[in-house]
């Protein structure tokens, strides 16, 4: 037991030297797959928990501080073409996307505070708002605004996190702590 916790341990720092930028006090469990690490940006905080997915081979994937994601959870940064006239889907490959592959890839940024519960898939262009809670099991596909709780297949916002009062009186704690920063899509 000892042994796989060192091997994870060097796994990990590893994957963190990998990564296009990785913050301090970055805790990521094994397995964790990523198709590439050179489009992989993490702030500060961030705990990702066993058997998440990176799957972003063009396009990134841009995690803000104190971001956790539950176990089993999958982002997603691409899509495949079907359009392509005279070829099977599975000889379709990346080269064909060359001249537009904006149009399929898109990044995915996750702004501060947000939490993922398991088994989470998060898709393309999708811009996750600071502190908001994404529910287990559920799909982004569309936007998700700060503050936000959202379950479901596919997410919809279901209520705030806090009433306007409240969310007033959470930044100016997070500000009179030092915490506050503009958002991460600036």
């Amino acid at each position: 037991m000892l042994l796989v916790r060192v091997f994870n341990h060097f796994k990990s720092k590893r994957q963190k030297k990998k990564m296009l930028s990785c913050g301090k006090n970055v805790s990521i469990q094994q397995p964790f797959n990523v198709v590439s690490f050179k489009n992989l940006i993490m702030g500060d905080n961030c705990y990702i928990a066993p058997g998440v997915r990176f799957i972003n081979s063009r396009a990134k994937i841009i995690l803000g501080n104190n971001v956790l994601i539950g176990g089993d959870s999958k982002f997603i940064s691409g899509n495949h073409r079907i359009d392509v006239p005279g070829l099977y889907m599975s000889e379709v490959t990346d080269d064909y996307k060359n001249e537009e592959y904006d149009k399929y890839d898109k990044d995915i940024i996750v702004e501060d505070d947000v939490m993922f519960g398991v088994n989470c898939l998060v898709l393309s262009g999708v811009h996750i708002g600071t502190g908001s809670f994404i529910g287990a099991g559920s799909i982004v596909n569309k936007d998700i605004p700060p503050y936000s709780i959202a379950v479901g297949v596919p997410a919809k916002v279901i209520k705030q996190r806090f009433t306007s009062e409240q969310l007033d009186e959470h930044l100016k704690i997070l500000k009179n702590r030092g915490l506050l920063r503009d958002n991460i899509s600036k």
